[in-house]
């Protein structure tokens, strides 16, 4: 899946309940890390629930492994991931998770403190960048 495909799918919906669906559709598509692998990734501050990102790059392209235990923020995990494996470095280097949010129409109805794990994502993401280039 593409990330225009993404946004298409989120263009269509009317309501936070069916973008609510659709973030629970896409979590069912993030691959869930084994359990060893799962255990060295970094464990992600100030999130409510259980987060783990790490950001990587193999053959000039930037990869992502991200999990978390809610399914709301496997969902978003998912789109992260797409967004990242489809963006330039420079891109990444100015990575604006709020923007990539308010673009789909999913930032209002989050936490503050999923807001807070998605925004030391997105420091660790320019930080990632900055440092491998």
């Amino acid at each position: 899946m593409t990330f225009a495909e993404i946004e298409a799918l989120f263009a269509q919906c009317q309501s936070w309940e069916q973008r609510y669906r659709q973030l629970i559709l896409l979590a069912k598509q993030l691959p869930k890390p084994e359990d060893q692998v799962l255990t060295q990734l970094p464990l992600i501050e100030g999130c409510e629930s259980q987060l783990w990102f790490k950001l990587f790059r193999q053959e000039q392209q930037w990869h992502c492994i991200a999990y978390s235990n809610a399914r709301i923020l496997n969902g978003i995990l998912f789109i992260l991931q797409t967004a990242i494996n489809e963006a330039s470095s420079e891109k990444l280097k100015n990575f604006n998770i709020t923007a990539l949010l308010q673009q789909l129409k999913i930032d209002q109805r989050l936490s503050k403190t999923r807001l807070n794990g998605l925004k030391n994502i997105e420091k660790i993401i320019s930080n990632t960048v900055t440092e491998l280039l």
